[in-house]
């Protein structure tokens, strides 16, 4: 060795057997791990890809899907296309999301799929599909998205057997009839979205009967949905979701009167009533909702004073209170108040009264104003289109 080189350490003998054997048991307790985990279904919160995956979707979860795919008859030549029987990994496949250590479709996010009005004249224009029961071979999904897509008929009472669901969205999709009484035991639900369904309804069951059991919903929407019961009777059925966020329930033929059972709803940040039949005042109570960002009460009959509390919301966003029969003055803004981070704020078609307070226009984030149609003494003056976000 030359003089310039450095020693380099020998190992003794001795530590060699010891070293061989940590690292065989390490690489032994590894495959135990890694066996022990394809033999497990997946978690209920999966570690998933849409993008490089370990392991390849599984055969029966490609021909369920194409399966899917074939009875959308309806649907635009360009969507879905790599959805192929060319042997492709179906967790690279559009709108389609795979469990990394199970290979299992756990998310099908696939909405607004069919071809638009220039494609079929409204003559002629495609009926609705019914959802085939190739869906329901996908058993570990826990995300299901098909809205905005031409369906029709009943909401299948099979999606009881997707036991792993949290996240379901049929909003906009052409289905009629009675919600199952299925859908009941899907008590791992999340997040429900059936609006815009014109022709649902809640009868047998009842709205109690559907919900009570589902305590762990955060997100409920169920505009157009017929409920036909009263807002007193929504809110208790709700009374054990504390986790509540989105209550979204416009033009349900919901009775009011509106009352304090709407405040145990602390986690509210949505909230839409709008075009029901409430026929009372505004509740000061909702001013306790301190994280609220949304609040819509459009055409609900509403009744009585704007209570100034509402512009001391913190996180309130979007007003909307058009369309009722409030008939106090708008509320002139405390100092307090003007901090707001309201943005959009919809007073018109009432019957309010008075000048317009010109502490309104300090509200420095808002984008939308609408004060038309109602009996107030004055217009807006010019001088006050000054706020830097007003949409003029």
């Amino acid at each position: 060795m030359g003089q310039g080189a450095a020693a380099i350490p020998q190992i003794p003998n001795s530590l060699l057997p010891r070293r061989s054997t940590i690292i065989f048991l390490g690489l032994l307790v590894i495959g135990v791990v890694c066996a022990s985990k394809d033999e497990t279904p997946p978690p209920t919160t999966s570690i998933a890809t849409r993008g490089a995956a370990s392991r390849i979707c599984l055969s029966n979860q490609s021909s369920a899907l194409l399966q899917f795919k074939q009875s959308l008859v309806n649907i635009g030549p360009r969507w879905l296309s790599s959805w192929q029987h060319n042997g492709s990994d179906c967790c690279h496949w559009e709108g389609v999301t795979c469990n990394n250590l199970t290979g299992f479709v756990i998310a099908l996010e696939i909405h607004d799929l069919f071809l638009p009005d220039i494609y079929y004249p409204s003559l002629f224009y495609p009926k609705g599909i019914a959802i085939d029961s190739s869906l329901f071979k996908l058993r570990y999904l826990q995300r299901l998205d098909l809205s905005y897509n031409l369906l029709n008929g009943a909401i299948p009472k099979r999606l009881v057997e997707l036991t792993h669901l949290t996240h379901l969205n049929l909003s906009h999709c052409g289905f009629s009839g009675q919600i199952p009484v299925e859908l009941s035991q899907m008590t791992r639900l999340v997040s429900l979205d059936l609006s815009y369904n014109d022709g649902l309804l809640l009868q047998h069951p009842n709205f109690s009967q559907l919900f009570r059991g589902l305590v762990h919903l955060e997100h409920l929407r169920l505009d157009r949905v017929d409920v036909s019961m009263s807002l007193r009777d929504v809110s208790m059925s709700l009374s054990s979701s504390h986790d509540l966020q989105t209550f979204s329930l416009s033009g349900c033929n919901i009775s009011g009167p509106m009352d304090e059972s709407l405040l145990h709803f602390q986690s509210i940040s949505y909230l839409d009533l709008g075009s029901n039949k409430l026929e009372s005042s505004i509740v000061e109570g909702l001013c306790s909702l301190g994280d609220i960002t949304s609040l819509r009460l459009r055409a609900s009959f509403m009744t009585g004073a704007i209570p100034p509390c509402l512009f001391s919301l913190p996180c309130l966003k979007e007003l909307d209170l058009g369309g009722n029969h409030l008939n106090s003055g708008i509320p002139n803004l405390q100092l307090s108040q003007i901090d707001s981070s309201l943005t959009e704020l919809d007073l018109s078609g009432n019957r309010l009264t008075g000048s317009i307070p010109s502490s309104l226009f300090n509200l420095s984030f808002l984008a939308t104003l609408d004060l038309s149609h109602n009996l107030l003494t004055e217009n807006i003056p010019s001088s006050h289109f000054n706020l830097p976000f007003l949409k003029k």
